[in-house]
Order: structure tokens, then C-alpha cells, then sequence
């Protein structure tokens, strides 16, 4: 509910209402727009002023200043109820930075730069917006006497929001940041990318959504959250009745969905995909939170909130116990009340979780606080399903598929060198089964398809019970010969190679790899503009050696093609290049630098690298020499001054019209003051129409037979140079 006290408190933080721009006067006045019924004109808003119309985006607004983390400079702020802000397909950036956000908090989201920033008002919707780079993507701050009531928030892209500076005090930033906000509805957005001050407190940052305060009865569904420093969907203090639905949540960096707080009750989650993230899919410490049809599958324990991490969490500190048991589909609290896994309105799928599908530490001695029916799931502790036949060994009525009572696999293979003509191989099999515990049994090692030895393999427990061994030295097999240093090996580790075992997956048992070679790959590819002006870019590609013996010099050939074509390579290319790389030792790594590239009209084009291109090298893998990627190059946002110029697609951009006419001043190539020609919307970037490499504009206007300066590309279908 919004008040008169917001409104004061507002103009006192910011020091102005508005000052936006009148469009009708002044064509140059550009944002978020609407027509004053007063006075028939156009007016916008501009970055940092405070929006009472409803009004539609007509153009990006771009780098919106940046406060001091005490007087907060917001991209747009909400000051009036029922208004609603169209982003059109636009969007709203800023400049944030970790003095802009140290202040950034949970609970008091004034103080830090929010690209949307709603401050209490009801009925707003925000739609169709980009937003990115601000300390809160968007804001909507209610407090306990002051709520902010029936706001939506819909189709926008919240995104790149918060700063990781260790310089902030706290920096709890967020993508979409909601407190005291109810009965709203926040659906079909993407929500990603989004960072904060690392923090393992359970107010930190870095959340794609984080929900504070009595936020209840709210709708999320149909979002995609991904790749945010912490949760995808974060909940504390209370929050409760909310319904969370069709969502996805994926490669967020503590995990998909987690309700933290002790009293986030009678949530309901169903059809939501929690998969793929390091830690938890769901983690659950409310009461009477009903989950159904949702999937939990794939997420893995590589949180840096780990104990032990990159962020130097302890399993007493609130991230820190989220993340220490490992990858988890389903997450119970110690101290969590009674929640559901619904199984027979729809069935949970939580399978192939890396240390557990569901684990319940709510009660160590009774199956009892966490309850369901009818789930898919293969590893669980503590939990079984009401209907389950065989509890605690099958925990599900529905196993996953392919779970097998027993199954021995083969993990961890590598080789290491023991001398200069000798090396060992060390290997661990591994119980996968989820019941029983397996026979003792034998392994084999075979170099070329010739056995070299056979290891016993005492009985492992399910669930992980493994045993590792190193066996060798061996010697360099001599029948491949490799730049005259050595030799490549196939060496084959196969389990439970008697049949000892029969109450297995019998198709998994081996695991096999080359050893002995050299083995070049990319291991990073970035690009820069050379000359913006001209749209000329230089591609990196750093090039390694992770095989076992020196490579000798080899070569790799860069390809540049238009982005409309799915492979790049000679046949579709527009021209390519080939650099030398010299002999590489083992962990040793060689960057390239090609181009300057010209991008095409269209603003994005493939660079396709080809490492080893004749073949000069045998490696131990040959399918990791080729990548492609397609070079994310931000165009500079302005103009050089003095010019007023434009490309065929509407972006700025250097064209030559030195003298400010709005026509080109090209002469082949070459800038001349005072020329005229046609308007300098026309592309002009390949226009080497006769194939000699060099340039044919005279003017803007293309010429066939000019001579100019050398282009850094051709025309496609020009041969390479």
C-alpha cells in the first residue's frame, strides 16, 4: 500500500522528483515514453528520474550514473500506483560498481542503485525491459507498515546485476530483489547472471530472486533462473502462501529453489526443474511446504560454498550447511518442520544426483517430517516413501531409470609417468548400486588389447563403496611411433572381469583412453575491437598442451564466416588465416592473435579455430582440435564526436561523414572532408566487389574496378588472400 511518507522519503534520498525530457521539442530526447493528455506532447523519462505516467521504452537507456552507496542514483523509479512500464524490447543499463553497491542489503534496499526501483507502491507493472549492470536488477520495496500490493513483473531479461568486489562490506545484490511484496506475480522472465559480495550468511547475494519479509501469496511461474552466483530462487523471514510453478532453475551456484528461513511455510512448488546446479535442487527448512511434479536431476557438489571452498564457508555458517553435503536434488534442514513430496498428485523426479536424490535431516531417528508418496529416486537418507516396498534399501516407489541393486563401474582412470620409458595406471571401481553390496571381484588392464594385469577387488558396499589401486610400471608400448618422444598407448581398465558379479549393468564395466602422446585444444578464445570505428575486431585463441609428451610446431587455421550459417568452415567462409604454433611441452600453452576482422552488416559472424589443421601432430584425442563461437562484441555506444552516423540496422557507428552532412566522405576507402554521396545509412563494410582486396567505395557508393587500402576481410566469395 503506498503512503504520502514514501514519497517524501523518496524525494529526500534522491534530491529531485523529475526532469524529464519533452520529446515533441526536443527529437533528440529519448526513454520512457508517454503523451501528456495536458499538453499533447511527448515526454520521457529519462535515467534517474521518478515515473508517475504509465510509459512505453523507444530506445535503450544506457549507462544510467552511479550513486555512492549512501545517496543511491536508480535507472527509473516508481512514484505513483497503477503505472505500468513497457520496456518494449529495450533496455535499461548502469554503471555499478562495488562503492555503488557495499551498502547494497536484505531488508533496507534504498540505499544501493536498482535499475527499477519501487518504493512501495501498488498496482505497477513492469514489463518487456532489459536490465542490467545496476546493484538490484529491479526493487520492489515494501516495508511492515508499508507493502507494495499487486505488482507485476513480466517477459523481462534481469540480468550481469551486483558486483563481487571483496572491497564492499556486504553487497547482498540481487536480480530481482522483493521485500514485504505481496499478492504479485513475477512469470515469464529470465533471471540470470546476477552476483553479489560472496557471503555465506543466509542474507547474502547473488540470488536471481530473493524474496524477504512477509512477501506472501505471490505467483512466480514460467521464469527461467540461471547461472546466478547463489540461488536461483531464494526465500527468508517469513514468507509464505506463495505459489512457485513451471519454473526452471539451472547452473545457479548454491542451488535452484531455497527456503531458508524457518517459517517460510505452506509454499506449494510444482512443475519447476531444479537441475544441473552445484549444491541443491530444492532445500527446504519451512513446514507444511508441498511439493509435486517438479524435477530434480544432475545437481552436482561443486559449490564454492562448500565447506572448504573458494568462499570459505563452515557447515555451521548457513551457505555452508546448504552446500556440505554435496550434490542433493531434495534438501531437508535439521530444524525443518513437516513438508511433502506429493508424489500422487504428480510424481517428483529427483534421479542421478551426485551424492544424494533426497536427504532428509529433519529427524535422526523416524522417517517422519519429510513424507511423500509415489517419487521417482535411487539414493536417499533418511526418507523413504509411504508405499515403499523395500525402505530403507528402494526409498522411492519408483526407482530411477537404469538403477540397478548392484554396479560396478570404473572411475578416476589416469596414468602417470614412472620414468622416461615407463608409467603406471591408477583406477578406481566404484558400487554405483543403491541397495546391495557387491561380490569380490577382478579387474583388468589391457595396453593395445594385450592383458598386462589382473587386480583383485575385495566387496563394496552400495552407494559408493569403492576401491582404487595403482598397478605398474608398464612399458611404452613402441608399435606408434610419435615425433620420434614416444609412443601412444590404449590402455583399457575393465571391472568384474570373471562374471563374479551377475546382478549388474553389464554394458558400463570398462573405461578405456589414449596415454603417450601429445594432445593440443583450445583452452580459452576471447576478442576485442581493434578499431571500432571500422568494426575491425581481433580474435584470441590460447592453444595448450594437456597430453603426456611434447608436440612438435604445428598449425591452426582461424575461419570467419557470416553469422547465418551453421558451420563454419572453407566452403562458408567469408576468408580465413592460418598461424604457425610452436612445439608445446606437456601443460605448456601458446596464444594467438589473428585478424583484424571486419564484422559483417549484420553485427555478428562466426570465428571457427582449427587446431593441428594439416595433422602434423598424432595426439592422444583428435575430436578436441575444433571450435567455433561466435564473438559477443558490444559495439561502442557512441558516435565519435562530430558525427551524427548510423549503420543499415540502426546502430551508431563511424561511417565517415567527417564534415556532419549525414552523407558518407569516402573516397575508396580513404576519408575526405566536403565529399557527398549517399545517406550514410547504406552498409558499407564489404564492399570489395571485385575480389582484389581492396576497398571499392567511393563516396559510400560502391564501384567496381576502385583501388583503395587493403581490406581486413573479403567480400564472401572472395578467395583468401
Amino acid at each position: 500500500m503506498a503512503t504520502a511518507v514514501a514519497a517524501v522519503f523518496l524525494v529526500a534520498m534522491v534530491g529531485t522528483a523529475s526532469a524529464h525530457c519533452n520529446q515533441t521539442a526536443n527529437p533528440n530526447c529519448h526513454g520512457c515514453c508517454y503523451v501528456n493528455s495536458s499538453d499533447g506532447c511527448t515526454w520521457c523519462y529519462e535515467c534517474g528520474d521518478t515515473v508517475t505516467q504509465s510509459c512505453t521504452f523507444d530506445a535503450d537507456l544506457l549507462n544510467c550514473p552511479v550513486g555512492d552507496g549512501v545517496n543511491p542514483r536508480h535507472g527509473l523509479i516508481v512514484g505513483a500506483d497503477g503505472i505500468t512500464i513497457d520496456g518494449a524490447g529495450y533496455k535499461i543499463t548502469g554503471t555499478e560498481n562495488a562503492t555503488a553497491c557495499r551498502f547494497a542489503g536484505q531488508d533496507d534496499l534504498s540505499y544501493a542503485d536498482s535499475g527499477i526501483y519501487n518504493p512501495g507502491y501498488d498496482n505497477v507493472v513492469i514489463k518487456n525491459l532489459e536490465v542490467e549492470n545496476f546493484c538490484y536488477g529491479i526493487a520492489l520495496y515494501g516495508t511492515n507498515t508499508n507493502t507494495v500490493e499487486n505488482n507485476t513483473v513480466d517477459h523481462c531479461k534481469i540480468h550481469h546485476n551486483g558486483n563481487t568486489s571483496l572491497s564492499q562490506a556486504v553487497g547482498a545484490s540481487n536480480g530481482l530483489h522483493m521485500t514485504y511484496t505481496k499478492n504479485s506475480t513475477i512469470s515469464w522472465n529470465e533471471i540470470y547472471n546476477n552476483s553479489a559480495r560472496p557471503s555465506c550468511g543466509c542474507g547474502g547475494g547473488g540470488n536471481g530472486v530473493f524474496m524477504y519479509g512477509h512477501s506472501n501469496y505471490n505467483n512466480i511461474t514460467h521464469n527461467n533462473f540461471y547461472n546466478n552466483m547463489k540461488a536461483g530462487f531464494f526465500t527468508k523471514y517469513q514468507c509464505v502462501y506463495n505459489n512457485i510453478t513451471y519454473n526452471k532453475a539451472t547452473g545457479n551456484g548454491l542451488g535452484g529453489f531455497i527456503l531458508r528461513c524457518m517459517m517460510s511455510d505452506h509454499n506449494n512448488f510444482s512443475y519447476n526443474n531444479a537441475s544441473y546446479n552445484c549444491g541443491v535442487g530444492f532445500f527446504i527448512r519451512g513446514s507444511n511446504n508441498t511439493f509435486w511434479g517438479n524435477n530434480a536431476t544432475h545437481n552436482m557438489n561443486c559449490s564454492e560454498y562448500y565447506p572448504g571452498g573458494e568462499y570459505g564457508c563452515l557447515e555451521s555458517e548457513p551457505s555452508g550447511y546448504v552446500a556440505c553435503t554435496g550434490g542433493v536434488g531434495v534438501k531437508a534442514a535439521w530444524d525443518a518442520g513437516r513438508n511433502y513430496l506429493w508424489g500422487n498428485i504428480s510424481p517428483n523426479f529427483i534421479c542421478d544426483n551426485e551424492d544424494w536424490d533426497i536427504y532428509d535431516d529433519s529427524n535422526a531417528n523416524h522417517y517422519i517430517l519429510l513424507t511423500g508418496d509415489y517419487n521417482y529416486c535411487t539414493f536417499a537418507y533418511q526418507y523413504c516413501d509411504n508405499s515403499a516396498a523395500a525402505c530403507p534399501g528402494t526409498p522411492c516407489v519408483n526407482l530411477c531409470p537404469g538403477s540397478w541393486e548392484v554396479d560396478l563401474v570404473v572411475t578416476d582412470k589416469f596414468e602417470t609417468w614412472h620414468n622416461a620409458t615407463h608409467y603406471n595406471v591408477t583406477y578406481t571401481v566404484k558400487n554405483v548400486g543403491y541397495l546391495l553390496t557387491s561380490n569380490a571381484t577382478n579387474t583388468s588392464i589391457k595396453i593395445d588389447g594385450a592383458e598386462v594385469a589382473i587386480d583383485q577387488v575385495p566387496q563394496l558396499a552400495p552407494h559408493g563403496g569403492s576401491h582404487t589401486n595403482t598397478l605398474g610400471p608398464f612399458p611404452v608400448n613402441t608399435s606408434v611411433a610419435v615425433n620420434g618422444a614416444g609412443y601412444i598407448d590404449r590402455i583399457e581398465v575393465c571391472a568384474d572381469i570373471y562374471n563374479e558379479e551377475t546382478r549388474e549393468d553389464e554394458t558400463n564395466n570398462c573405461l578405456a583412453n589414449n596415454f603417450g602422446g601429445p594432445d593440443l585444444g583450445s583452452t580459452a578464445v576471447d576478442w576485442d575491437w581493434s578499431d571500432p570505428t571500422w568494426k575491425n575486431f581481433t580474435f584470441n585463441c590460447t592453444i595448450a598442451n594437456s597430453g603426456n609428451i611434447n608436440s612438435v610446431a604445428s598449425w591452426v587455421n582461424f575461419v570467419l564466416c557470416n553469422g547465418s550459417v551453421t558451420v563454419c568452415n572453407e566452403t562458408t567462409k567469408i576468408c580465413s588465416v592460418t598461424r604457425l604454433v610452436p612445439a608445446l611441452a606437456p601443460g605448456q600453452s601458446h596464444t594467438v592473435t589473428v585478424g583484424p576482422f571486419r564484422m559483417p552488416c549484420d553485427n555478428k559472424c562466426y570465428v571457427a579455430s582449427y587446431i593441428d589443421y594439416n595433422n602434423t601432430v598424432p595426439e592422444n584425442d583428435e575430436t578436441d582440435n575444433f571450435i567455433q563461437c561466435m564473438p559477443s562484441v558490444d559495439y561502442p555506444p557512441n558516435d565519435p564526436p562530430g558525427t551524427s552516423c548510423w549503420d543499415n540496422n540502426g546502430n551508431p557507428a563511424k561511417c565517415g561523414d567527417v564534415d556532419g552532412d549525414g552523407y558518407t566522405n569516402i573516397y575508396d576507402g580513404q576519408i575526405v572532408a566536403g565529399a557527398v554521396g549517399i545517406p550514410i545509412a547504406t552498409c558499407k563494410w564489404a564492399a570489395d566487389v571485385d575480389c582484389d582486396h581492396l576497398t571499392n567505395i567511393y563516396d559510400g557508393q560502391i564501384i567496381a574496378g576502385a583501388v583503395g587500402i587493403p581490406k581486413n576481410c573479403c567480400k564472401p566469395g572472395c578467395p583468401a588472400p
